[in-house]
Order: C-alpha cells, then sequence, then structure tokens
C-alpha cells in the first residue's frame, strides 16, 4: 500500500504509480479515506489515523526476502557449473593496452578472463576508484539507508503478518510484514548517510559502505534516525511503537544521478562491464535483471534500454523519489543500545 498526503510531491509519484498499475489493468484498490486505508488491514490491529492520507492497495504486489532469494540463486549458479569464491577480495584488474585480461586477488592470485563484469554493488566506487585500478566512473555514490528492526510475540505475528508492505511517500518510511521468525524490518528511503575515505587516486572522497563487517559497531546508525523511524513507526502501528528495535543496520546503495541502472561496458575497456547502479529499488528486479545485463553483454540490437542505463546516458529522466539530504556519519553520533529503547515524550523532527 503507497501513500502520501495531498498537494505533496509524494502524492504527484503515488498518483502516477497507480496509473501505470491502472495501465496494466491490475486489480488495485484506490484509498482516498482513513477508514479505507484502515480497512486493509486486518481487524483488530491498532493503527494510526491516516488523516490526510491517499493512495493505492495493490494486492497481488508483493515483497521479497533477500536472503533467501541469494541462497536460492547461489544453489543455482553452483547446479550450473559457476564457480563461487566466498571471500576472495579483488584488489586490482590485470590489464592489457584496452583489455581486461583478468582480476587480481588479495592473496595475489590472478583470475584469467574474456570478459570481467563488475557487479560489486555499493563497493563500485571504491574498487573503481583505488589507486590499482583508477578508472573514472561516472558519479555514482554509496549510501547508505538507516534499518531498524523489532522482534513480535506469537500474537502480534498472528496480526501483522497480515499487513501489507506499507510506503509513505512523503516520509519515505516503508515497512514489511514479519519474517517467519517474527522480525518486522522498517526503513526510510531517503537521500541516505555517506562514509567518506580520504580523497583517491582519481581526485575525490569515495564513499565507502560501513557494514556490520567492516567495524566493531559497523551495525550502528546515526542515533537521530533510530529516533525519526520510532516516530514514523508510532503514526502507522503506535503499539509496536512501544516496543524496542532488536537489532539496526545501513543499507548499502549505489546511488546513481538519475536513480537508473549503469550497466554498461566501461567506455575506456575492450571487455569490462559494470552491472551497478540499483538506486536503493534494484533488489525487485532479481527475476529479470540477469536478462537486462545479458543483452548488453551481447550487444543485442535495438535494446530500449541501451541509452539509459550507459555510461553517458542521453536523457537521464530517473524513476525514483527521495526526501531529504544526504549527511555523512558521523561515529559519536551513532546509536547505542540505550537509543534503541522506547522513550517516551520524545519528539522527532522529520528528515
Amino acid at each position: 500500500m503507497c501513500l502520501a498526503d495531498d498537494g505533496s510531491a509524494g502524492r504527484q509519484y503515488v498518483d502516477e504509480s497507480m496509473n501505470n498499475c491502472l495501465s496494466m489493468n491490475l486489480a488495485i484498490d484506490k484509498v482516498s479515506t482513513p477508514e479505507e486505508i484502515k480497512a486493509v488491514f486486518p481487524a483488530g490491529l491498532q493503527t494510526g489515523d491516516f488523516v490526510g492520507r491517499h493512495g493505492y492497495s495493490n494486492k497481488i504486489g508483493g515483497w521479497g526476502e533477500a536472503q533467501r532469494a541469494i541462497e536460492l540463486g547461489l544453489a543455482r549458479v553452483a547446479a550450473k557449473g559457476g564457480v563461487i569464491r566466498g571471500g576472495a577480495e579483488v584488489v586490482s584488474l590485470q590489464k592489457a593496452g584496452k583489455k581486461v585480461t583478468g582480476v587480481v586477488l588479495k592473496s595475489g592470485e590472478v583470475v584469467s578472463a574474456d570478459l570481467v563484469l563488475v557487479a560489486a554493488g555499493a563497493w563500485t566506487p571504491t574498487l573503481l576508484a583505488s589507486p590499482a585500478i583508477n578508472a573514472r566512473m561516472p558519479p555514482v555514490v554509496a549510501t547508505g539507508q538507516v534499518v531498524c528492526m523489532m522482534q513480535l510475540t506469537p500474537d502480534e505475528y498472528k496480526l501483522q503478518s497480515q499487513c501489507p508492505v506499507v510506503f509513505n511517500l512523503d516520509t519515505g518510511f516503508y515497512i514489511f510484514p514479519p519474517t517467519a521468525d517474527g522480525i518486522v524490518k522498517m526503513a526510510i528511503h531517503d537521500k541516505g548517510w555517506t562514509h567518506s575515505a580520504a580523497p583517491s587516486a582519481v581526485g575525490s572522497a569515495v564513499s565507502v559502505p560501513r557494514t556490520k563487517l567492516s567495524a566493531s559497531n559497523g551495525g550502528a546508525v546515526p542515533a537521530e534516525a533510530v529516533r525519526i523511524i520510532r516516530a514514523y513507526l508510532k503514526e502507522h502501528y503506535p503499539a509496536l511503537a512501544r516496543k524496542p528495535f532488536v537489532d539496526t543496520r545501513l543499507c548499502w546503495y549505489c546511488d546513481t544521478v538519475s536513480g537508473d541502472w549503469l550497466i554498461d561496458y566501461h567506455p575506456d575497456y575492450d571487455n569490462l562491464v559494470l552491472a551497478t547502479g540499483g538506486s536503493g529499488h534494484a533488489f525487485k528486479f532479481a527475476p529479470n535483471i540477469g536478462r537486462e545485463v545479458l543483452k548488453i553483454i551481447e550487444r543485442a540490437p535495438n535494446n530500449p534500454f541501451a541509452d539509459r542505463f550507459s555510461f553517458a546516458p542521453t536523457d537521464p529522466h530517473g524513476a525514483d523519489l527521495r526526501n531529504g539530504t544526504r549527511r555523512e556519519i558521523v561515529e559519536r553520533d551513532l546509536c547505542t543500545p540505550a537509543d534503541l529503547l522506547p522513550v517516551p515524550g520524545r519528539a522527532a523532527a522529520r528528515l
């Protein structure tokens, strides 16, 4: 269910999305009053009042559980004879003029290849800007989006599991139904947070993903964002807003200027392909993006997306809506365990 307030940029986006659904003859329901919105939720669930909100409910839409999908994808690669080298960190490219002949691993091993495809997600800017590679890139940047998680009781799970994904296009707040083990994930889709390293070989600072694996408190997110997420949660599910968060993390995007993919041959090399730039809405393409990457690799004629996904698109019109401003992570402002507890009476400003 997508919602927005009257007269907002979010409302325009929601209306255009609804019209897209209607043009494809999808059976969606327009919701224009608080009563119509509340009717989408299961009986007995406490929700916010939704005054002034409008949008639509798409009952045939869904959501993908990333961990399970990746496990399935890896199994299919292995079944087809693909070799998965977990932990084999690439540090350089082996080059011969305009041809890339392979990749160099941190161990010193060289993996030879006829074609190299870089699908490194939010690590793409760091990798390509590293002194050992030093390959120019369009203006893409790694941004972290704040995610908070909450553990439900069995009774809470019974109700919340009947809820739709809810996306508020005015604030960027979205929340999923619970996973099978009762974890509810919620986040804010906005311009995100950067974690900049020192100037690179290409002359500018590069935002480097900061994760649970890259720092002792790598799962900590800005405390300000935790408070704001709780405030937005209260607008949707007041009872849940009184519960503690059990975990936080930054979900890292590789953002392009337009919000479109970057899938193209690197202009300085004959056989180096980039497949990145998911811009925060990539995972939903998991069932079909491989088909589009293959079209680029094979230089398929009459590809309607070739220019849009190119290194230098001629009409970067985009397909995304972000709120707020991009900010830099400050270590001293990261959340502590105390910030994950409900704090009655503390208000949070909108991002």
